[in-house]
């Protein structure tokens, strides 16, 4: 049903300005699973299940510390696909 994001689907994630997902959106997007055929994907840039399956371990955890994300896009016209994210200690501020 929805093949176009790949065999185990995409991780649609939203970054807020404060902790807890609180404060004004900041950016958003999406890290595809292998076999995507999504326009908004990037051949290059598809991951397994359990790839996916960290990343939103990890970012569940920043949002709820207020850790810093930052997020990096699969090509400047594929705005809303991530290739990878980096998170670092400390407050987002």
């Amino acid at each position: 049903m929805y093949a176009v994001y790949g065999d185990d689907g995409a991780l649609y994630l939203y970054f807020k300005s404060e902790p807890n997902c609180g404060g004004s959106n900041i950016g958003y997007g999406r890290m595809f699973s292998e076999g995507a055929t999504n326009g908004m994907s990037h051949a290059s840039y598809l991951y397994r299940e359990a790839a996916l399956m960290s990343v939103y371990e990890n970012t569940a955890r920043a949002a709820a510390s207020g850790q810093r994300v930052t997020y990096y896009r699969c090509s400047d016209e594929m705005i809303s696909c991530i290739k990878y994210l980096t998170l670092r200690e400390g407050p987002a501020v």
